[in-house]
């Protein structure tokens, strides 16, 4: 049996003092709940109109002459002092941003294309204006994106379960128009979903000129369909960041094609609601993934798909808009 030197039980003995007396790593989390925004900060009336005491503040109807079945968004002209409304049931306004406007317009009309049901969350769900629209010397000055539920084959009212496409598309509105055709529509993402429950759908351009989309976990009670928390299925459960310019010095072409429940496992939830062989297949085009986006990665050397979807921004949110 061979003993230790000196010099090695003295180098044993500082590794396990320094293993002994290091810092442990911080925690991640709060400990209490922090304010993030001004009306947690105490900004926003802490009474209700006509409540006292204090309660002083009223609503008015800024826009008196003008009505909207089931407003579901309202967004800014991004160069005009005129806005959207979006409705659930197809519709897209845009009018005057004028108490005394008496008068909308409709941009674009996805009456014909998508599902409006009484029950579930189908219908159009979110409208983005590019960030260059309005720009006479942009190729992307007509550019308008739109988030809607959508039935192959079917129009009209359906009920929640029945399964769709949780669709992602740009139209565009021709110079000298100022409504957009269905015919100019280009299909970013058609990801298949069994239900009409936790689509999401909310957009917005962000600052760095990336569109930012929120999607839903398909739905079912207490997240029985396995949605959550992944980046190698489909495109839900979290907020997807897209480049639609396809900027090659800030983004690089999509490496992964998003699946269906079928192509993931064979649970029996796998195979609620099977997509019809009719209809299309899950797809995704049109645009690149942000090089700095957090779960990007590369397509194998040797060919083949990534091992992850490059458009996750954050995962495993149940139904963010």
């Amino acid at each position: 049996m061979n003993l230790p030197t000196l010099s090695e039980v003295i180098a044993r003995a500082i590794v396990l003092t320094a293993c002994i007396t290091a810092p442990a790593a911080a925690q991640s989390g709060l400990d209490q709940p922090q304010p993030f925004a001004p009306y947690l900060n105490g900004v926003f009336p802490a009474n209700p109109p006509g409540s006292t005491p204090g309660g002083t503040w009223t609503t008015q109807n800024a826009f008196p002459a003008l009505s909207f079945p089931e407003p579901v968004r309202i967004v800014e002209h991004p160069r005009e002092n005129k806005l959207v409304v979006v409705s659930k049931t197809g519709p897209i306004w845009i009018f005057n941003s004028a108490a005394s406007t008496t008068t909308k317009q409709v941009l674009l009309d996805l009456t014909s294309k998508t599902n409006h049901p009484d029950v579930g969350e189908g219908g159009v769900s979110g409208f983005a204006f590019h960030p260059d629209f309005g720009v006479s010397t942009s190729p992307n000055r007509g550019y308008i994106y739109v988030a809607y539920r959508h039935t192959p084959g079917k129009t009209g009212i359906q009920l929640p379960e029945q399964a769709g496409f949780n669709r992602i598309s740009r139209f565009t509105v021709p110079d000298g128009a100022t409504t957009a055709s269905l015919s100019s529509e280009q299909i970013l993402i058609n990801q298949y979903d069994r239900q009409q429950w936790h689509i999401g759908g909310d957009m917005f351009f962000g600052t760095d000129g990336f569109l930012y989309i929120g999607v839903g976990d398909e739905g079912q009670a207490f997240s029985r369909i396995d949605a959550t928390q992944r980046v190698d299925g489909g495109l839900w459960s979290g907020i997807l960041r897209i480049d639609v310019d396809n900027n090659p010095t800030l983004s690089v072409p999509i490496a992964r094609q998003p699946r269906e429940p079928a192509q993931i496992n064979n649970s029996v939830t796998s195979q609620l609601n099977p997509r019809p062989t009719s209809w299309p297949a899950t797809s995704s085009q049109g645009y690149s993934i942000p090089l700095d986006n957090p779960f990007r990665t590369a397509a194998p050397a040797g060919g083949g798909q990534a091992p992850t979807l490059g458009e996750f921004y954050a995962i495993g949110l149940r139904h963010p808009w």
